[in-house]
């Protein structure tokens, strides 16, 4: 093995193919602008409402979806409410349904879907939707608002993100009622990864959705599980961050994920007693295990198999779907090839198995 094929360029326009256009962020924008605006208009001034934008537009994961329909692009944008939780949340759905029913009612196209247990949705169109949580927010102490936004509001700021002071947050359920639920610890962890592991740890974690996205219509592996195993697979191999390569750093990405996947137990930044892949059906943890070995030993082809670059780009494509650019031209060859990086002791699970090395057979 006398030669290494070069693809961080390609993979850094496989992150750029990912973003959602100039126009959809637009559209997903005034969407929101006029989701808050009729929420506001049908809110008395006692319910008080504080909006929080989340999720994969607010970490900046949102890709382009893959396959449309089922999948689309969303916008997770959590409403917030002076209200105590000795009320009814139906009460708080009914308000959300018909403020937003009347909404819906204006735009041509768009249509409210109201049998989302943990949310409102409104759907734009058929490749957009907008996602509005519901929480009762209680009032914070000065002494724990003060300690959060010394640690965080200077993360939300570089982030350019709202900081928004919350506690005491409680998530509003058509099924179960009220949900213990602080996005904003979510966000937080989000942040304090990409602080710890650079913006390459967000660019990871879009490959992965993008290739889970491009093998699965809809999948029970959620984006949430995907950050979590490649925040440990990083802590796992911390010395390949030096490395730099996104395509060398996805591949052994992708073999501790086996190892994390194989072993269970992956649990939830925010929460320990809460258990990611805990409600991962036996089948499709099998399924998935399997397309993560065709994905690490199919880089592994790519990147220092004895095969053209043209055969190398294909594999990758076969891999991460329509997004990942068929174009050879920046692939350089290299022959200077990585030393296999042993992998070290994480905290739960108690032990991560060592990826399979590139060069071993």
């Amino acid at each position: 093995m006398s030669k290494q094929l070069d693809f961080d360029a390609v993979f850094k326009q496989f992150g750029k193919n990912l973003r959602i256009a100039k126009e959809q962020d637009t559209v997903l924008i005034n969407a929101r602008r006029s989701v808050r605006g009729h929420l506001r208009q049908h809110c008395s001034k006692e319910l008080g409402i504080k909006f929080l934008t989340q999720g994969s537009y607010a970490y900046g994961t949102l890709n382009r979806p893959s396959r449309v329909p089922p999948q689309r692009m969303d916008l997770d944008d959590g409403a917030y409410f002076a209200t105590s939780t000795d009320n009814d949340p139906e009460a708080l759905f009914n308000l959300a349904d018909n403020a937003l029913q009347s909404l819906v009612g204006e735009r041509r196209g768009w249509r409210l879907d109201a049998s989302k247990p943990s949310c409102c949705r409104v759907i734009i169109s058929g490749d957009m939707h907008v996602d509005v949580p519901l929480y009762a927010s209680m009032n914070e102490t000065p002494d724990n608002l003060r300690a959060h936004q010394e640690r965080y509001a200077s993360l939300y700021q570089e982030a350019g993100m709202f900081y928004a002071p919350l506690s005491g947050v409680w998530l509003a359920h058509r099924n179960e009622g009220w949900v213990k639920s602080d996005p904003r610890a979510l966000i937080d962890w989000v942040l304090e990864c990409k602080q710890k592991y650079g913006k390459q740890y967000l660019s990871v974690c879009r490959y992965f959705k993008a290739w889970r996205d491009h093998q699965w219509e809809e999948s029970h592996l959620k984006s949430i599980l995907i950050m979590r195993m490649v925040e440990l697979a990083l802590q796992a191999e911390a010395e390949i961050l030096g490395n730099g390569n996104d395509d060398f750093v996805v591949m052994r990405v992708a073999g501790q994920m086996i190892d994390l996947l194989n072993s269970g137990n992956i649990t939830d930044p925010t929460d320990d007693l809460q258990v990611l892949d805990k409600g991962l059906p036996a089948d499709e943890r099998a399924s998935i295990i399997e397309k993560l070995k065709t994905l690490h030993t199919g880089m592994e082809s790519a990147l220092y198999g004895d095969i053209s670059e043209g055969s190398a780009c294909e594999l990758m494509c076969l891999q991460f779907g329509k997004w990942f650019p068929k174009d050879t031209t920046p692939i350089s060859v290299s022959s200077k090839i990585p030393t296999a990086v042993a992998a070290v002791a994480i905290s739960k699970p108690d032990r991560v198995a060592a990826a399979r090395p590139w060069a071993r057979k």
